[in-house]
């Protein structure tokens, strides 16, 4: 408010490019719900909201734009809210002052920018609340409070340094050597205390930024989180910076040499809640990157490091990866990739508890890259250290492929790896495992619309598997089937895995597409084996307005994991354990010939048995709209006609069965451009209960540029059913909303 005021006296000052207006808001809302059965009310309830506010605004330019700016604005609003749920009455209204403050003053030619600013300018939002209504066929939508209160904002910005236009002064030499400076506060301060959420916070954030030499900055920055409902959340964090990251936390690189590019960064954290009596948390953290790049080769290097102390422990981590590639001659390249790492977390009894360390060391080769065919050897190697799981791991393999930059008649690829994995699992569980990975695939085009292949991945294991030995080298031995979702098992002994694939993509025109797919999933284990087949089909055919896309998917076998497409009208059916077989069917229709109608259509259908026996779920939609457009010097559409139908059904395991079918007509007319005539009726009827639903709905509004007023009206009816009574649901509301 201080910087308003202030505001207020320099625009009087600068008032020959000023410009000032005066607005206003009026804003009504009622609505009423009621709900009988069997004529008795069951639920009532009724609001009303009122909003006022007026505001004198006022702009201009200082000095003819040539020194800033200043944007200002002073009000008041008044807000209400009167509700009643059920017999009981609520009641809340707010009187608060509006602002707005801004202020920019950036003398032309000269290193400096100064940006002011504060204001609360937030209008109420309203707290719809309708869980405690006993509602079934309109949602009430009931306005039981607002969040209003205040929620200022207030900063100031400083930029020393800056180039501002172009300044050719006795002073230009003295101005040009000004350190570049940012000071950047910013606070946000809320009270909210009427609603069923109080909040009551402060927050601020604090930048010191100053560039002291060419490419090296300092960083002063804090944070402050004061919380005055529940000190316990109070929180504060001080950061203290110093590298190549300039002000807007972005980094820069320095030129070494020619060919060598640095940017290193310090920083010290202090993260602090005095309220909880907690020892401050210090972080250090230390980055040091570097690129070097010749004309036929490139290095980078990333290394960090991070020390972090709070009351009982001490965490220290420390990452270096290194990159290589290096392009020997135009059919001959390799690359490197090393990554060393360390993480500790000591407590200050001296008792170690958690200590990790690996190293990690990858090579690969590219061969006769402009051969027909290309090689590509790899080699991978791992050692880790520590409690959360130690040991080592190494691979080794190649893979052998056609260049299809020659464009080969059949594509084929070949890839062969062996992986070992020695040591001790986290849990101290001895861990000692072999595997051989053997994949083959081969593709090509019988004919120019035809594109089909064949995958064999061949995964042969022994030993004992566990994800904490190694980091990077992975394994294929510990991972389930393709359609189970049960994760990474650990696995005794002996171990096969042979997945088979094939799959053709057809395009028999332009517009229409279709893919095939057969995989064969086998696990053999200690444990037993288990086996899936998948087929798959999927089709698109788009002729621009017309589009269609269908999906199939037949799943058998051991593990299979189950969905659900159900809605909120029916649920989803009970779901059965062990499923051995699935069948997932999607299809969408769409047809647009122009803006005039247009047509929709989905299904969906979902079956699924297991060991209780099986559950199916259906779920379809339609949807048409026809539009009438007049031409009133422009063309505008006059009315629009809808149709929409719905059907779900679920079968449960025991043979019963929900379904549910919905019909809904509407229309909307615009007999100018400002107004609104719409209604719409739906009905439903649910089975086995054999009770129907009506809702019919009437909307009405006019809508101008400064005036709005709507009327809305439902209302809804069901037939008894059971031990449920019939019942009768209406509402209806009325919006008024004026500004000036």
């Amino acid at each position: 408010m201080r910087f308003v005021i202030l505001f207020f006296f320099l625009s009087l000052l600068c008032g020959a490019s000023a410009l000032a207006e005066v607005s206003g808001l009026v804003e009504w809302r009622y609505a009423d719900y009621a709900a009988k059965e069997d004529g008795k009310t069951v639920a009532d309830a009724s609001h009303f909201t009122q909003l006022y506010s007026l505001l004198y605004e006022k702009s201009g330019l200082i000095s003819g734009g040539r020194a800033g700016r200043y944007d200002l604005g002073l009000g008041a609003q008044w807000s209400s809210v009167d509700s009643s749920f059920d017999g009981q009455d609520f009641d809340t209204d707010e009187l608060k002052f509006l602002y707005r403050g801004d202020l920019l003053l950036a003398p032309g030619g000269l290193p400096f920018n100064l940006h002011l600013y504060s204001h609360d300018m937030r209008l109420p939002t309203w707290d719809y609340d309708s869980q405690n209504l006993d509602y079934d066929i309109i949602d009430p939508y009931m306005i039981g409070g607002m969040y209003g209160g205040q929620y200022v904002q207030t900063g100031a910005t400083l930029m020393v340094g800056i180039r501002n236009g172009s300044y050719l002064g006795k002073y230009r030499e003295i101005l040009s050597q000004v350190p570049r400076l940012l000071i950047d506060y910013r606070e946000d301060y809320v009270r909210d205390l009427n609603n069923d959420t109080p909040q009551h916070y402060r927050t601020r954030n604090l930048a010191f930024v100053s560039l002291n030499k060419k490419d090296n900055w300092f960083h002063y920055r804090l944070y402050d989180y004061t919380d005055f409902e529940d000190e316990l959340e109070n929180y504060q964090e001080t950061t203290y910076m110093l590298g190549t990251v300039d002000h807007a936390m972005t980094r820069q690189w320095i030129n070494f040499t020619n060919w060598i590019k640095i940017s290193t960064d310090a920083s010290y954290i202090v993260s602090n809640r005095n309220s909880l009596g907690e020892v401050p948390e210090r972080t250090y953290n230390y980055n040091l990157f570097a690129v070097a790049a010749r004309r036929d080769w490139r290095a980078s290097a990333f290394p960090t490091f991070s020390r972090t102390t709070d009351e009982s422990t001490i965490e220290k981590n420390i990452e270096v990866p290194v990159f290589f590639q290096h392009e020997l001659s135009k059919d001959t390249a390799y690359r490197m990739r090393m990554i060393a790492a360390r993480e500790t977390q000591v407590s200050y009894d001296r008792s170690l508890r958690e200590d990790e360390g690996d190293v990690y060391f990858a090579a690969s080769a590219d061969l006769h890259r402009t051969r027909a065919q290309q090689l590509t050897p790899r080699f991978e190697a791992e050692w880790k250290t520590g409690n959360q799981g130690k040991g080592y791991g190494v691979s080794s393999g190649f893979e052998y492929f056609t260049n299809r930059a020659h464009r080969p008649p059949v594509d084929w690829f070949t890839s062969y790896s062996l992986t070992r994995i020695d040591g001790t699992a986290e849990d101290g569980a001895d861990v000692e495992y072999w595997e051989n990975q053997v994949l083959g695939r081969l593709e090509g085009m019988p004919t120019s619309a035809l594109r089909t292949g064949i995958e064999q991945r061949l995964v042969v294991g022994s030993g004992t598997t566990d994800t904490s030995v190694t980091r990077y080298i992975d394994i294929v031995g510990d991972t389930s089937l393709t359609g189970s979702n049960s994760g990474r098992a650990r696995r005794d002994g002996s171990v096969l895995r042979s997945t088979t694939s094939w799959f053709a993509d057809h395009r028999a025109s332009r517009p229409l597409s279709n893919r095939f797919e057969i995989i064969y999933d086998y696990l053999s284990t200690e444990d037993g084996s288990d086996d899936q087949v998948m087929l798959r089909h999927s089709m698109r055919y788009d002729r621009h307005k017309f589009l269609a896309r269908m999906r199939n998917e037949l799943a058998y076998g051991d593990g299979l994991s189950g969905v659900n497409i159900g809605s909120e009208n029916l649920g989803n059916p009970e779901g059965v354990t062990n499923v051995d077989k699935t069948f997932y069917h999607n299809s969408s229709l769409r047809y647009s010939p122009g803006r005039i109608w247009e047509a929709k259509a989905d299904l969906d259908y979902y079956w699924q048995d297991g060991d209780e026996g099986s559950t199916q779920q259906i779920f379809a939609t339609q949807e048409y709209r026809y539009s009438f457009f007049r031409s009133t010097g422009t063309l505008r559409k006059f009315m629009e006609l809808r149709e929409e139908i719905e059907y779900e059904k679920n079968i449960a395991v025991d043979g019963d069965s929900r379904s549910m079918y919905s019909l809904l007509l509407g229309a909307e007319l615009y007999p100018t451009y400002s107004t609104l005539l719409g209604l719409r009726g739906r009905y439903r009827v649910y089975q086995p209960e054999d009770f129907d639903e009506y809702l019919c709905t009437l909307t009405a509004g006019v809508n101008f540029a400064k005036f709005m007023v709507s009327f809305d009206y439902s209302y809804g009816m069901r037939t008894a059913y059971n031990d449920e009574a019939k019942r009768n649901e209406h509402r209806w509301e009325v919006k008024v909303r004026k500004t000036f």
